[in-house]
């Protein structure tokens, strides 16, 4: 599965490009790529959102501070089922 980090390292190149073009550490480029850290920081979202030429998106690293991306139906949660 491809998540937004991955395809965030792959437009760039490697982790330590992404790293050198959003300003922070390869390392925590890793942490995010193995699923050490969690989230990026809403800082650091921005930062990869425009290493990446917007390619990745605040939206897709984010969703919980920045919202759905633009254009995307909101996700219609699954009816309970009947126990």
């Amino acid at each position: 599965m491809s998540t937004p980090i991955h395809q965030a390292i792959k437009f760039a190149g490697s982790q330590a490009k992404l790293a050198g073009l959003a300003g922070c550490s390869q390392q925590a480029i890793a942490k995010l790529a193995i699923g050490k850290s969690k989230r990026p920081s809403a800082e650091l979202a921005v930062a990869i959102h425009r290493a990446t030429k917007g390619v990745v998106t605040v939206h897709d690293l984010r969703p919980d501070i920045f919202g759905p991306a633009p254009g995307v139906p909101p996700e219609i949660p699954k009816p309970k089922e009947a126990a």
